[in-house]
C-alpha cells in the first residue's frame, strides 16, 4: 500500500450526509503533496477547521499560483463557468506531484466513460507523474465503469440502492453495505482505518 494513499486512485461512495467529504479531507490532510479538489456542487464550505486549506470561488489566476507553490496545501476549486471548468481540465496534463480530487464524479461522465479525455488519462496514467486521484459519488452505477476498475482503494458508506450495492459486489459484501451505521464505512482492501472527527451539521 502506498504511504498516505499517494499516489493511489481512491473512490469514496455513499449517501449524502454520511461522511464522504469528511473522509476525503482526512486523507488529504496527511498527504505529502498539495491537493486540488474540483467542487462543482459546493460541498466544501468555508469554515472547515483545517489550517492548510485554501478556497477559490472563481479565480483562474489563484489556481495557477497554487500550482506553482510547493507547500502541501489543499485547494478547493469552485468553477462558476464552463470556461473555468475547461481551464481546470486543460491544466491536468501540466500537473505533477499532486493529488486531484473530483467531488460527485458522476457529473464528469456516464457509465461509458468520462466527458473529458484529460480526466480519463489522469485516472489511468497519472501515477507515472506522481498524481493521485480521489473521486466521490452518491450513486455508483452512473459513474464511469473504468473509474471503479482503476481504484486502488474503495471506501463505501451505507448503500440502500440494490443496483449500487451490486455494482460494488466484486469488492465489498453487498449485504453488509445496507446495514452500515452513519459515519461508518467498509473498505477494499479491508482494514483501511482512518480516524475521522465528524461534526454535526456538516454536509458530506
Amino acid at each position: 500500500m502506498k504511504d498516505n494513499f499517494y499516489p493511489s486512485v481512491v473512490g469514496i461512495f455513499g449517501h449524502r450526509g454520511y461522511g464522504k467529504s469528511t473522509l476525503c479531507l482526512e486523507i488529504l490532510k496527511t498527504a505529502p503533496v498539495k491537493s486540488i479538489i474540483l467542487d462543482r456542487v459546493n460541498t466544501f464550505n468555508r469554515g472547515i477547521d483545517i489550517p492548510n486549506i485554501v478556497f477559490n470561488d472563481n479565480s483562474i489566476l489563484l489556481l495557477r499560483e497554487f500550482l506553482e507553490c510547493n507547500e502541501a496545501k489543499i485547494f478547493i476549486y469552485k468553477p462558476v463557468s464552463r470556461k473555468e471548468l475547461s481551464y481546470f481540465y486543460n491544466l491536468i496534463p501540466l500537473i505533477e506531484n499532486c493529488i486531484i480530487g473530483v467531488d460527485e464524479i458522476a457529473l464528469e461522465g456516464n457509465s461509458k466513460g468520462f466527458y473529458n479525455d484529460n480526466l480519463h488519462d489522469l485516472i489511468h496514467f497519472g501515477r507515472h507523474k506522481n498524481l493521485g486521484f480521489i473521486g466521490t459519488s452518491q450513486r455508483i452505477r452512473n459513474i464511469p465503469h473504468s473509474f471503479i476498475s482503476q481504484c486502488d482503494i474503495i471506501f463505501s458508506f451505507a448503500q440502500t440502492d440494490l443496483n449500487d450495492r451490486m455494482f460494488l459486489a466484486g469488492h465489498l459484501n453487498a449485504d453488509e453495505l445496507i446495514n452500515i451505521e452513519m459515519f461508518k464505512y467498509l473498505s477494499f482492501p479491508p482494514n483501511q482505518n482512518i480516524k475521522i472527527c465528524f461534526k454535526k451539521g456538516r454536509k458530506n
